[in-house]
């Protein structure tokens, strides 16, 4: 069952012949579960973690990509991290011979360094309006938003 038109050599890419093995099945069913925004950076994420002269296994991969969704359920704090991964690994490699990844190590603090500068909203009833800013460890009332706000228009002499 004809699929697609490789891009690069425009061969044919079968359907079937993705499916063969249980890991190229397992790994397109695994890719096929995420969502159409997410997959494209996780799998270049993925592809830091091949080797040099050879390509990386299905089966290694399948492992990667189960390891990469298990480090965060914040499927847009995953984006944004391996978006960040791969763009500063890949201009490091620009500039020196890198290694190929050998473990999970560099976006789990590049998971945790993000995760610290976000600012959460408590959505419980008695919380509403509430603000934690993580970083600062600073909780804000509408009120104080408000007041700051309020006071920001004022430096700038803008009038409502």
């Amino acid at each position: 069952m004809h699929l697609t038109t490789c891009p690069v050599c425009h061969s044919a890419i079968d359907l079937l012949s993705l499916v063969e093995d249980e890991a190229s099945s397992e790994l397109l069913g695994e890719v096929s579960k995420l969502e159409s925004w997410l997959a494209p950076n996780v799998l270049l994420y993925i592809g830091l973690f091949k080797p040099g002269k050879s390509k990386l296994n299905n089966s290694r991969a399948l492992k990667l990509l189960k390891e990469t969704l298990a480090l965060t359920s914040n499927s847009r704090l995953l984006l944004k991290a391996c978006e960040a991964t791969v763009l500063n690994i890949r201009e490091a490699r620009k500039t020196q011979k890198a290694k190929p990844f050998k473990d999970h190590a560099y976006l789990i603090r590049v998971i945790d360094s993000m995760a610290e500068s976000t600012v959460t909203v408590n959505e419980g009833k008695s919380n509403l309006g509430h603000a934690v800013i993580k970083k600062q460890g600073h909780t804000t009332t509408k009120e104080e938003d408000a007041m700051a706000h309020a006071a920001t228009l004022e430096k700038f002499n803008y009038k409502q």
